[in-house]
């Protein structure tokens, strides 16, 4: 799965921090139960602490590319979960101020609707040109 030498990237969701890792041991474990292959990584510390990857409490991506469509597709769902949430809200708590905001906008609709309707007058002098624009938008035009 992973090759020593290969750089890995934790990310950690508690701290909500990312830091590379390298791949430093792969080490395959013979038994009768079968065969199970584990990995150590040196952590970028002053140290040189070198731990199992198992062990961390962390996701692990082997490029930045792939943590950013990770953390791009979570940030999109928590902010729709946010949006849904708070979108019950407001229908349980404000259900008649948007009923009356709903009103409002027919209203407004109904004059942009009638406005539309009323004919439009050029006058030049002698000539008189009299438009419906009703008519004009049933034609397309």
């Amino acid at each position: 799965m992973y090759n020593v030498g290969q750089i890995v990237y934790i990310y950690k969701r508690s701290s909500e921090s990312l830091f590379p890792c390298v791949v430093c041991e792969e080490v395959i474990k013979k038994s009768l139960q079968g065969e199970e292959i584990a990995y150590r990584v040196l952590l970028p510390d002053d140290e040189g602490t070198i731990v199992d990857l198992s062990k961390i409490n962390a996701d692990i991506f082997e490029t930045v590319e792939s943590f950013n469509e990770f953390y791009i597709k979570s940030a999109k769902d928590k902010s729709a979960k946010a949006i849904d949430n708070c979108q019950k809200i407001q229908q349980q708590k404000f259900h008649k101020f948007s009923l009356q905001r709903e009103t409002n906008e027919i209203k407004k609709v109904e004059e942009d609707t009638n406005k539309e309707s009323t004919p439009f007058l050029i006058d030049e002098g002698d000539t008189k040109l009299r438009i419906d624009m009703s008519k004009l938008k049933e034609l397309g035009l």
